[in-house]
């Protein structure tokens, strides 16, 4: 019986680790994906109304690599996060105001490096219409992209892991 028991116990922490993994990659390339997406349009939405852009035009090239730079700190949010939690798969655990907290947070972090190196090395300017934070001379929309896109698109990218788990990928339950 304690065989069993042992056996049992020992599928389930094997079938555990292949869930997460599972999980996280679909975590991985849904937030990628679904980052891009969400942050090309954002890019374009705010680009001519508010940005004057110094060094190239805003062609559709240039937005497709503004989004993918967007991706990339949304990768290093995910990186920073697990990290902070001591988990790659954070993600997956019930999330909490401190989780959300540290996901703003260092949104936040990574959106002010990114706007005060590119004015320092005028990649690009702002309009008169673009809303600017007086204290550090940057503008918000950045800000609030990250805090609002990236948070949004975790939380669906964790709901797009659980669903793909329960058509039929394997499961940590015990049967």
């Amino acid at each position: 019986m304690l065989m069993k028991i042992e056996s049992l116990t020992k599928n389930y922490y094997e079938n555990k680790k292949k869930v997460e993994s599972i999980d996280t990659v679909f975590f991985i390339g849904s937030s990628l994906t679904l980052g891009y997406g969400a942050n090309l349009i954002w890019e374009y939405l705010q680009c001519l109304p508010f940005f004057q852009h110094l060094q190239s035009l805003p062609t559709p090239k240039f937005m497709l690599v503004a989004a993918l730079g967007d991706v990339m700190m949304m990768a290093l949010v995910y990186l920073g996060t697990a990290i902070a939690t001591n988990s790659a798969y954070w993600f997956n655990e019930k999330w909490s105001l401190k989780l959300v907290f540290l996901i703003v947070c260092l949104s936040i972090f990574l959106a002010v490096i990114v706007e005060v190196l590119a004015l320092k090395t005028s990649r690009w300017a702002y309009t008169s219409k673009n809303p600017i934070i007086p204290l550090i001379g940057i503008s918000i929309l950045p800000i609030i992209q990250m805090i609002l896109i990236n948070p949004i698109v975790f939380y669906v990218s964790k709901k797009t892991a659980f669903a793909f788990r329960k058509f039929g990928q394997p499961t940590t339950e015990i049967i």
